[in-house]
């Protein structure tokens, strides 16, 4: 008769070690993902919910509709005519650069990235005009200019926008 033959015992203690420290590597080493938002800064809250008139002059209204197409103004364009149209807003259309205002209407149809190149439309208008004002004033691109002497510029052109969901009364 065959002996038989016992099996030999498996330890498992460390194993639960080994995986335990294996978890723990790829916890620290993994990257995850986040969804990156649209980096802006707002304007500080207030209880103030009164309606102040606008001049019309003061405004570039932007309206996007569900098909991805673009009224300025209520005169249908392109998204590369918004940049000249800042331009002529800040120094011609509107009663002083600080009292531009662009305003943007979008439907809920409007696809995410086309809405996001009209966005960069918007501050691309406004990163020209601050660059055209450093290099006036200080011979320099915006980008090299000290924190100071940028916010002046942006103080003096303010980026001011609004996010509308219906048109603004706007006053002759």
């Amino acid at each position: 008769m065959k002996k038989k033959r016992k099996l030999p015992v498996l330890v498992a203690g460390s194993m639960a070690d080994v995986a335990f420290l294996l978890l723990i590597f790829f916890l620290v080493t993994t990257t995850i993902e986040s969804e990156a938002g649209i980096e802006t800064t707002l304007p500080p809250y207030t209880e103030d919910h009164t309606k102040r008139p606008v001049h019309y002059k003061n405004i570039l209204k932007i309206e996007v509709n569900g098909d991805d197409k673009i009224m300025l103004n209520e005169i249908p364009t392109q998204v590369d005519q918004i940049e000249a149209s800042i331009y002529d807003l800040v120094f011609h259309r509107a009663q002083s650069p600080q009292k531009a205002i662009v305003t943007i209407t979008n439907s809920k149809h409007t696809s995410y990235n086309f809405y996001i190149k009209v966005y960069d439309a918007i501050k691309s208008g406004y990163a020209a005009i601050w660059e055209e004002e450093a290099q006036k004033k200080y011979g320099r691109s915006f980008e090299t200019l000290p924190k100071e002497q940028q916010k002046e510029i942006t103080k003096a052109y303010p980026l001011q926008w609004a996010e509308m969901e219906s048109p603004i009364s706007i006053v002759e």
